[in-house]
């Protein structure tokens, strides 16, 4: 797992909101956000808890200062309304300290934000912070007051104190507690002994094993075809059992084919959107690239569902 030391308290978001791992993409800057209400840091989390939501943050930051992390920041939540700032970006959502007007923040939600935000920045080694290149606001990427003129005006300030933290003298790096070994390597073949994932939310079955892409403590990503492929999802090393010697090297994915019948691996449209399963599976009816269009029947003038990238897609 990836988040600040600064969070206090964890309120994991719904696994239908945000997309695991960051396809074509890595952290390059930082989002702000405002709640458009008084919330504490909890009770914004609990709102991405709603499977329906189709929404999340990385983080939110509560009246009182409290800093609360509600996805991991290796993977992509669903905050900027647009899909390449979401890849590319860590967000924070901030509580209001009252409604309307410029939409002001607190002293204490301030001084919270200025300070993940140097962390933020450190760790993921965006180097100085400008305000408008890699720290940046919501209404840059879409149509929308967010996070309001009292942030808005004073992103540079943010940029100056976040930057000044991070100027600072290091400290000496405490000598890190070696990891206990959970069994298990990347590149090992895995199956799960429950269908959960790594917040409990239940999974559907897709193949017979997984690849092991990433490990962090007791957190495992998996993946489809090869350590490489589509992220299926996070799981706890305790609910993994391996699966003999996976093949070496794996084999390349079919070539799909117009009429193959498939299923989207992540619920996501071409762009990023989510999508909503209508039906057990869909037929390819126009290839280009790595571009399909999927219709709801093997007829080509049968009614379109979506255009999905063949990497998100697998055979049923």
């Amino acid at each position: 797992m990836s988040h600040s030391p600064l969070a206090t308290i964890s309120v994991p978001a719904n696994g239908n909101n945000y997309t695991y791992g960051r396809p074509n993409g890595g952290i390059t800057k930082i989002t702000v956000h405002h709640m458009a209400g008084v919330l504490s840091a909890e009770r914004c989390g609990q709102i991405f808890q709603n499977p329906n939501r189709h929404g999340s943050s990385h983080y939110g930051i509560g009246l009182d200062g409290e800093i609360a992390t509600y996805v991991e920041e290796e993977n992509t939540a669903w905050t900027d309304s647009n899909w390449d700032s979401n890849i590319h970006s860590v967000t924070i959502e901030n509580s209001n300290c009252d409604t309307g007007g410029d939409w002001p923040v607190s002293d204490a939600t301030f001084d919270s934000l200025v300070k993940l935000v140097a962390d933020i920045a450190k760790r993921n080694g965006l180097g100085t912070l400008v305000a408008g290149k890699n720290l940046t606001w919501h209404s840059m990427y879409a149509a929308t007051s967010c996070p309001g003129n009292y942030l808005r005006d004073r992103m540079n300030e943010i940029a100056e104190k976040a930057n000044a933290i991070n100027s600072q003298a290091p400290q000496p790096t405490p000598t890190p507690t070696p990891t206990p070994s959970t069994g298990f390597n990347v590149g090992d073949a895995v199956t799960l002994k429950n269908w959960v994932d790594y917040n409990g939310t239940p999974l559907r079955q897709t193949r017979d094993f997984y690849y092991i892409s990433q490990i962090n403590g007791d957190r495992a990503v998996l993946c489809a075809d090869s350590v490489d492929g589509a992220v299926y999802c996070a799981a706890n090393t305790n609910n993994l059992a391996k699966v003999g010697d996976a093949p070496a090297p794996a084999p390349a994915p079919k070539a799909f084919e117009i009429g193959d019948r498939v299923l989207p691996i992540n619920w996501v449209d071409f762009t990023g959107t989510p999508l909503r399963q209508t039906r057990d599976y869909y037929f390819i009816s126009q290839l280009a690239g790595n571009r399909a269009v999927l219709r709801a029947d093997d007829a080509n003038d049968g009614p379109i569902y979506a255009a999905v990238n063949t990497d998100n897609l697998r055979l049923v």
